[in-house]
């Protein structure tokens, strides 16, 4: 049989990409030395093997693990919970009101240090706010080798695209921490994120569930173009009709220790995400009974978080201009120009 060399040439190219390797995208490098990240993990009941492996808590802008997740659902109910689960939870620098890219190397050195020592060589990501819509997407991003260490991510309350109530244009008149500006609509950082070349932040990297409220006041806008919204997850708000419908009541802090979220965030842990709506037990939404991990949470525990978010907003480093993104950002071809500046220094 005789070929025409256009086939010849393109049967060749084709056997030679087959036994190519792929081209494998670099990690970024961390700029904070591995011992100081791994000092602020904590995991309260220790890594005992849950066969559901371990689920990471990611928390948000102005606050701690211990104060978003310490005496919350998450920590306190899930290691008994369907498979059970091993839970662990960071505390990034200045209650995350610096740098988001500095923070984010906190979140994927956790996945890195904590994937091994999983019963499934993997973990589950759960985040709030900050700890949801930027640092995860941007740690899984640019620290790509860690996408094969999570087996889900759950996104509460989440940032993807930035939020209004940071606007851009109002920071500049008054300063603002590095966090809000960077999460501001229309950032460099978000821009970056929302990159519509191929690997960028702006489609989901691992299986993911983004949950939300339409009446959280923080990140917005909720009930057009939902800035919680990410294509390739499962984007599910506590009033849409299939989950718990408009009786639903949460705003953007109480996500964290709302029945109805914990309820579908659990089902995308036991079932995977995106979550099966299907699997998920509507008793969560008419759920009532006054336990500490719920209702005493919100009126008590969580109160904490929530004064020390706007103590440390308030008190955090204030800046007149967005900071500029880290070289490897403009290397990936996400921003361009003069939005990119120098490395951080070394934190050893």
């Amino acid at each position: 049989m005789l070929f025409r060399p256009s086939v010849a040439l393109a049967l060749v190219a084709s056997a030679m990409a087959l036994s190519m390797p792929a081209v494998l995208i670099p990690d970024a490098p961390y700029s904070v030395a591995a011992h100081i990240m791994e000092a602020v993990i904590e995991c309260p009941f220790g890594i005992v093997g849950k066969k559901g492996g371990i689920v990471f808590l990611v928390h948000g802008t102005g606050s701690s693990g211990p104060q978003s997740w310490g005496s919350g659902p998450y920590v306190n109910l899930l290691p008994d919970m369907g498979a059970g689960y091993d839970v662990c939870y960071t505390s990034m620098p200045n209650f995350s009101t610096g740098d988001v890219q500095l923070s984010s190397e906190y979140v994927a050195y956790g996945v890195q240090y904590l994937a091994p020592k999983s019963a499934t060589g993997r973990v589950s990501i759960i985040g709030h706010s900050q700890g949801a819509g930027v640092n995860p997407q941007h740690a899984l991003t640019y620290w790509p080798s860690i996408q094969k260490l999570v087996s889900g991510y759950i996104a509460l309350a989440a940032d993807f695209h930035g939020t209004i109530e940071f606007s851009t244009e109002s920071d500049n008149l008054q300063g603002a921490t590095a966090a809000n500006f960077q999460q501001a609509s229309g950032s460099n950082f978000i821009k970056q994120q929302n990159s519509p070349l191929p690997g960028s932040g702006a489609r989901a990297l691992v299986p993911t569930t983004s949950i939300y409220t339409y009446e959280d006041d923080i990140v917005e806008p909720q009930i057009i173009d939902s800035t919680s919204i990410l294509p390739g997850a499962g984007n599910h708000a506590l009033q849409d009709l299939d989950v718990c419908g408009p009786t639903a009541v949460s705003e953007h802090f109480t996500l964290i220790v709302s029945p109805q979220a914990f309820g579908l965030a659990f089902t995308a842990l036991e079932y995977g995400s995106p979550v099966d709506l299907s699997k998920f037990d509507k008793t969560y939404c008419t759920y009532t009974k006054d336990d500490m991990f719920f209702n005493t949470t919100a009126d008590q525990g969580f109160a904490s978080a929530v004064v020390a978010d706007g103590v440390q907003n308030g008190n955090g480093e204030t800046l007149k201009a967005e900071p500029l993104l880290q070289p490897y950002v403009c290397a990936r071809g996400f921003a361009t120009g003069k939005a990119c500046g120098p490395a951080f220094a070394y934190q050893s």
